[in-house]
């Protein structure tokens, strides 16, 4: 078990696209929270090892106790769960947000793509 934040991996504080990767994730790490740019468009691509479920959880606490799974770009009712290499667009705005690896995850890069809208 590991402590798991997130990276910053391109930025795009011109305008651009700002990418956060949360590396080799893993059933019971710690995973670390990302606030997120102000007015961001997001989308999740998730890949690597499952033989589990990543869920995308999203907060508008300061200190996230109460998260709650976000939903895909579909709406309502079709939640942020991922049990194989997929790419989906991020349905709520949210303040933070994190990827939760559970059941059997191991060795999995969630990487987050944030649009500056205007």
């Amino acid at each position: 078990m590991a402590t798991v934040n997130p990276v910053e991996i391109r930025n795009g504080h011109s305008g651009g696209a700002d990418i956060y990767e949360w590396l080799g994730l893993a059933d019971g790490d710690t995973v670390g929270w990302l606030t997120l740019p102000i007015k961001a468009d997001k989308s999740v691509h998730v890949y690597g090892a499952f033989g589990g479920t990543v869920t995308i959880q999203g907060s508008h606490e300061d200190v996230p106790a109460n998260p709650v799974t976000l939903n895909d770009s579909r709406g309502e009712g079709n939640p942020l769960t991922f049990t194989a290499t997929d790419l989906r667009v991020v349905l709520e705005p949210v303040l933070k947000i994190r990827p939760l690896p559970g059941g059997g995850v191991s060795d999995t890069t969630v990487r987050l793509l944030a649009v500056r809208g205007g």
